[in-house]
């Protein structure tokens, strides 16, 4: 994926989650529509991991229930921060504006 707009529209619904801390994505590790779904989530062990929210990755609309409950997403990723995925958007803003990727 290296559309940065996929990435900040992802931050974007990490964001019902209150600490940027506890904030996770998954990816789906399935991908149809030419970007993948998403899983939002606290983190395991929180009192609410059992809530996750999941989206649909080309519209980033809410889809049904839980994705790797459901089958629609398919096997998920590892659950990716806060932090992580801002490190995704700012490669993909690099790589869209022709910058050298720093080491």
């Amino acid at each position: 994926m290296e559309d940065p707009n996929y990435f900040r529209d992802v931050l974007l619904n990490m964001e019902w989650i209150r600490n940027r801390d506890e904030r996770r994505v998954r990816f789906s590790a399935v991908c149809t529509a030419g970007v993948p779904d998403y899983q939002t989530e606290y983190p395991e062990g929180h009192r609410l991991s059992c809530f996750p929210r999941c989206y649909d990755g080309s519209t980033h609309r809410p889809i049904g229930s839980r994705a790797a409950d459901a089958g629609e997403a398919g096997p998920l990723t590892e659950a990716y921060t806060w932090d992580a995925v801002l490190s995704l958007l700012k490669r993909a803003l690099d790589r869209k504006h022709g910058r050298a990727e720093a080491a």
